[in-house]
């Protein structure tokens, strides 16, 4: 799954005004969902930094800037995964 199609998972979690427009209940803001939905943006917030660059190295940027980050959000999934069972 690419990480747009996750954040969007997470994001109808938490959209409460979203749900109340579709006609659904509005239930609590899932601080989980929301927690996931900022640090999957955080992903994205560097790629207008990198625009313009060569491939290789708009690659190796990305790379090098992304996997800290997903190597946390992984974490921080299994830590809230493991509290929820």
């Amino acid at each position: 799954m690419c990480r747009s199609h996750a954040r969007r998972t997470f994001f109808e979690l938490a959209d409460i005004a979203g749900n109340i427009r579709k006609g659904k209940p509005a239930h609590d803001i899932s601080p989980v969902a929301l927690e996931a939905v900022a640090r999957i943006d955080a992903l994205f917030d560097f790629s207008p930094g990198i625009e313009g660059l060569p491939a290789e190295a708009h690659q190796d940027t990305r790379q090098r800037l992304s996997r800290p980050l997903v190597k946390d959000l992984y974490d921080w999934l299994v830590a809230e995964r493991a509290q929820m069972t």
